[in-house]
C-alpha cells in the first residue's frame, strides 16, 4: 500500500496535476465461500454490506468505479441502471419493475416476495449467488 500511495504521488509530481490525477484504488480481500446450515440456509461469513456489492458487481459484469447511489442504507443500491437489494428493503418494488433487480441470495430476503410479482419481465429480477 504504501508503494502505491509512493508511486501515485510521483506521478502528480511528475506531471504538475497535483489535484487533478486520481490515484485513489481500493483494497479487496478473499474470504471463504458461503457454506449451507442444517436447514440448508446460505451463510456468507464475515461479509458486510460493502463486500456483498462489490460481490454483486463483479457477478453482473459492473465496473467497480461505477457510481454507486444509495436508495436505503444497507439494502438498496442503484448503480447505473440496475438496483442491487442487499437485504429487505421498504421502497415499493412496483417502482424498480422497469429496471433490471438483483437480489443478494445470502440475504435474508424473503425471494418469494419478489419472485412472484406480476411483473410482465420477470427476467428483470435475478438473484445472484
Amino acid at each position: 500500500i504504501e508503494r502505491v500511495n509512493r508511486a501515485g504521488e510521483k506521478l502528480k509530481k511528475e506531471n504538475g496535476l497535483i489535484n487533478d490525477l486520481d490515484i485513489g484504488y481500493k483494497v479487496f480481500s478473499l474470504t471463504d465461500k458461503p457454506s449451507v446450515d442444517e436447514n440448508f440456509a446460505l451463510l456468507h461469513p464475515r461479509a458486510g454490506v460493502a463486500e456483498k456489492l462489490y460481490n454483486m458487481l463483479v457477478a453482473t459484469n459492473k465496473p467497480l468505479h461505477a457510481k454507486i447511489e444509495i436508495i436505503e442504507e444497507n439494502a438498496l443500491y442503484r448503480v447505473e441502471n440496475s438496483f442491487y437489494a442487499i437485504d429487505s428493503f421498504k421502497t415499493d418494488i412496483e417502482t424498480l419493475k422497469d429496471f433490471e433487480i438483483y437480489i443478494d441470495a445470502y440475504s435474508t430476503i424473503n425471494l418469494e416476495k419478489y419472485l412472484n410479482l406480476d411483473i410482465i419481465n420477470r427476467e428483470n429480477i435475478r438473484v445472484v449467488y
